[in-house]
């Protein structure tokens, strides 16, 4: 009899253990996205596409890039009678990582907007509190200075030629590493987005070329945007986030 107790009992507990399964809400990951937000973002300097170690001519210089990073957040769609804002829109953008899916009702919108940087909440964030595969988890091209300053919103490095003649092979190394409030720039780009299926693809181009406008290579070769010397530069090179990201 007891026996027979303990089986009636342990098929309640199973029942009552799916039921709970069958009502529990779908996370995110689990519910299948019925339709979704493709962005597709392409490097470029000029009119040519962008290549690690390339020799271009800048402002009269010659010079070749080794790092080219940009944190890109907060994604809003303006649809027909409100604002979507898609959540935890923190992207790493950089050569070989340049292609990011969200999911986002079906719907006509008619203007997409983000900010070149991350805002106060997530730049003052510990690293290590995201996982691994996270945009703001360390990255091997170090993204952070430290909880107090926060991120690096943008990292451009590489090489340039100072002698003279300005094209010669270059040597001599640029760094710019922005950061800070001070450099966050929200953009927006009015533009009609449209479903193909249940897929609405918006592709950038980012021209570093633009990025980099009126940038002097032989008195301004490097910024953090901490120091106010510093902070001059880097509010210069962030106010061309207009000119570097086109919509296509």
């Amino acid at each position: 009899m007891k026996h027979k107790i303990l089986i009636f009992c342990s098929c309640l507990l199973l029942f009552i253990s799916c039921k709970k399964e069958e009502n529990k809400p779908a996370s995110v990951n689990e519910q299948a996205v019925a339709s979704q937000l493709k962005l597709s973002f392409a490097f470029k300097v000029g009119n040519r596409p962008y290549f690690k170690d390339t020799l271009y001519t800048l402002n009269g210089r010659t010079l070749k890039f080794r790092t080219v990073n940009f944190y890109v957040s907060n994604f809003e769609l303006q649809g027909t009678d409100s604002v979507t804002k898609i959540p935890q829109s923190y992207l790493l953008v950089k050569p070989g990582k340049t292609d990011f899916v969200f999911p986002l009702k079906k719907q006509a919108y008619s203007k997409l907007s983000f900010a070149v940087g991350l805002d106060s909440v997530a730049n003052h964030a510990n690293p290590a509190d995201y996982s691994p595969n996270h945009p703001l988890y360390f990255q091997n091209e170090n993204m952070h200075w430290d909880w107090n300053t926060g991120y690096i919103f943008t990292k451009t490095e590489g090489w340039v030629d100072t002698t003279e003649a300005g094209n010669q092979f270059p040597v001599t190394n640029f760094s710019y590493h922005l950061g800070t409030m001070d450099v966050y720039r929200k953009l927006e780009f009015p533009k009609t987005i449209t479903f193909s299926g249940d897929t609405a693809l918006v592709k950038f181009e980012i021209d570093i070329e633009a990025y980099l406008k009126d940038v002097d290579f032989l008195q301004e070769l490097e910024t953090s945007s901490i120091t106010p010397r510093d902070k001059y530069l880097a509010v210069k090179i962030a106010n061309n986030s207009s000119l570097a990201f086109q919509i296509k």
